[in-house]
């Protein structure tokens, strides 16, 4: 199957990408960012786009390109280039951000009163070019860390899991070994995601967090 011209043209987003790429901080992350492991461990870089297409979710486009480590002025100024919401988020309805400032990388959230430091290990770039667009992203490991730091319920989000535990799983297979990402540098994305879930379970909103953005994730 020709994925680029069935799933995905991802020449659509070139423009915003190449603009936010100048800044050699920046991590693409969310589904554009995943393709790069998806092409590097199955070489399948659409597999997710795949993956909604079987399960008939839209796989028309793109809702918006999914950032860390990139200032706020070049994300307004990207968001002028191309359809997309670009989002340096790690969610549209949180305040979560992964920030990059003086060489140091923060995991941050003011709603839970939490930042600390990452391990420069877990932002690492990791490279990719897929239908002649660059890429540049972080280990599969921080995808994951990412991804379930808050409760996944929506379709498009139980699938993206499936394919990232298929990625790592086989990533392991291959490598006969876990790719190496020491637990204890893990550890600032679990004590954030308590955090997250004592200020749902505070607050009473159960559901706020898991439809609204991931129905809408890209």
């Amino acid at each position: 199957m020709n994925t680029t011209e069935h799933v995905l043209d991802l020449s659509k987003y070139e423009a915003q990408l190449q603009f936010l790429q100048i800044n050699p901080a920046t991590r693409i992350v969310g589904s554009i960012g995943r393709m790069v492991a998806a092409q590097e461990i199955v070489g399948r870089p659409f597999l997710e786009f795949e993956d909604r297409k079987v399960a008939r979710l839209a796989t028309d486009g793109m809702t918006d390109i999914d950032v860390l480590g990139v200032p706020d002025e070049m994300v307004a100024h990207a968001r002028l280039l191309g359809e997309p919401n670009v989002d340096n988020r790690a969610f549209a309805d949180t305040d979560v951000t992964v920030a990059h400032e003086d060489d140091v990388w923060y995991l941050r959230s003011s709603e839970a009163d939490f930042e600390e430091r990452l391990n420069p290990e877990l932002m690492e770039s990791v490279r990719g070019r897929i239908d002649e667009v660059d890429i540049v992203t972080i280990p599969l490991l921080t995808h994951i860390a990412l991804h379930n730091l808050r409760r996944r319920d929506a379709r498009k989000d139980q699938l993206t899991t499936t394919t990232m535990n298929y990625l790592l799983h086989t990533e392991a297979l291959r490598r006969q070994e876990i790719p190496k990402i020491s637990t204890e540098n893990l550890r600032p994305f679990l004590r954030l995601q308590t955090e997250l879930r004592v200020q749902q379970l505070l607050h009473g909103d159960n559901g706020r967090h898991s439809g609204a953005r991931h129905s809408g994730e890209s």
